[in-house]
C-alpha cells in the first residue's frame, strides 16, 4: 500500500515582505498627514506660490476659450435682436392697418353725427396732479395728489393715467385731494362688458384684484373682455377705460386693472359735466325766474325813492319862479 505525501505550502518570502512595507507605508502615511496638519500654513503657501506661478500660464491657456465664449454670446444676442426687430415689423405693420382702420371709422362716425345732428357728449376738464403718497388715512389703498380746490378738484372727479381708471376723489382740501383706488375695499364702480354690455359693481377688496360683483344670471363673460365705466348712477361716465376680465382659481370673477401695469407718478383729476334731470331744470328755472322778479321789484321800488326825491326840487324852482312874476306885474301897476 503506497503512502500519499501531503504536501505543505510554504509561506512566500514576497508577501512577507510586501505586508511589512505595507506597514512601513500607512505609518510613513500617517506620519506624514500629521506633519502636513499641522504645517498648514506652509502646505497654503506652497499651493499659493504654485498657483501664482501657473496663473499666467492658465490665463494665456483661457484666452481663446474666453474669446469664443464672447463671440457666441455676441452671436446670440445678434440673433435675439434679429428676432425683435422682425417681431416689431409685425407689429408695426398690424398698427398701420389698425390705425388706418381706425382714422376712417372715426371719420364715417362724424359724418354719421353731423347727418343725425348727434348732441355732442360734454367735454371734460381737469388738471395733472402728481401722487405724493399716504401716510396715513381712513382707507387702506388711497393716494393724496397735490392739488384741491385751489385747482378745480372736487370730491366725486375721476382720476385717471395715462392707461386706465385710477380711483376717485373721496375728499379734497385746499392744495390737497385723497384719491380712493379701485382696489380698496370702500370702493364701488359700476361698470360694463364693453363686448355684450354686462353689468356689474366692481368691488375692491384691498387686492391688487378687484371683484366683479351682482352680475347677472347667464352673464356670458369671458376672460379678456374689456371693462369700463357704466356711467350708473352717475358717480363717473361712461366708458373709461378699467381693465380686463379673468375668471380666478376659486371661480370668482376679477378685473385686472389696466392702470396697474406700470408705477404710477401723474393722475390726470378729470371733472365731467353731466346734464341735469328735468326736475333739477325745472327747479332751476324756478329759481332764476324768482330771482328775477325779486331784482325788477327791487329796482321799482329805487325808482320811485329817487323820482320823490327829484320833484321835490322841481316844485320847489316852479314856486320861486311864481312869486318873482308876482312881483313883477305888482311893481308894473305901480
Amino acid at each position: 500500500m503506497s503512502e500519499r505525501r501531503r504536501t505543505r505550502r510554504r509561506p512566500s518570502r514576497f508577501g512577507g515582505a510586501f505586508a511589512r512595507l505595507s506597514v512601513v507605508g500607512l505609518a510613513l502615511a500617517a506620519v506624514g498627514l500629521a506633519v502636513f496638519t499641522r504645517g498648514a500654513d506652509w502646505v497654503d503657501a506652497s499651493r499659493g506660490a504654485v498657483d501664482d506661478a501657473m496663473a499666467p500660464t492658465q490665463n494665456v491657456s483661457a484666452a481663446p476659450f474666453a474669446a469664443i465664449r464672447r463671440l457666441g454670446d455676441r452671436f446670440s444676442e445678434h440673433m435675439d435682436v434679429v428676432e425683435e426687430n422682425r417681431r416689431l415689423r409685425e407689429q408695426n405693420a398690424e398698427l398701420i392697418q389698425w390705425y388706418d382702420l381706425a382714422r376712417s371709422m372715426i371719420d364715417k362716425m362724424e359724418r354719421y353725427e353731423r347727418l343725425l345732428n348727434v348732441v355732442p357728449d360734454p367735454t371734460a376738464e381737469g388738471v395733472v396732479a402728481r401722487l405724493v403718497g399716504e401716510t396715513s388715512g381712513p382707507f387702506v389703498r388711497a393716494r393724496l395728489v397735490n392739488a384741491g380746490r385751489e385747482h378745480g378738484v372736487e370730491p366725486g372727479q375721476a382720476a385717471l393715467s395715462e392707461r386706465g381708471l385710477v380711483g376717485r376723489v373721496v375728499t379734497a382740501g385746499r392744495r390737497s385731494a385723497r384719491i380712493l383706488l379701485l382696489s380698496d375695499i370702500n370702493s364701488r364702480v359700476p361698470v360694463i362688458a364693453d363686448r355684450n354690455d354686462t353689468r356689474a359693481i366692481l368691488a375692491g377688496d384691498n387686492t391688487d384684484l378687484p371683484r366683479l360683483e351682482f352680475l347677472p344670471r347667464g352673464h356670458g363673460l369671458r376672460e379678456g373682455d374689456r371693462i369700463v365705466t357704466s356711467g350708473d348712477a352717475g358717480l363717473l361716465p361712461r366708458g373709461l377705460a378699467v381693465g380686463v376680465a379673468f375668471n380666478d382659481d376659486q371661480g370668482v370673477w376679477r378685473v385686472r386693472p389696466y392702470a396697474s401695469d406700470a408705477p404710477i407718478d401723474y393722475v390726470r383729476v378729470v371733472r365731467f359735466s353731466f346734464p341735469a334731470s328735468p326736475e333739477e331744470e325745472a327747479a332751476a328755472d324756478a329759481a332764476a325766474a324768482e330771482a328775477a322778479a325779486a331784482a325788477e321789484a327791487e329796482a321799482e321800488v329805487e325808482g320811485e325813492e329817487g323820482g320823490g326825491a327829484d320833484a321835490a326840487p322841481v316844485a320847489a324852482a316852479e314856486d320861486d319862479a311864481a312869486a318873482v312874476a308876482s312881483a313883477d306885474e305888482t311893481g308894473g301897476g305901480g
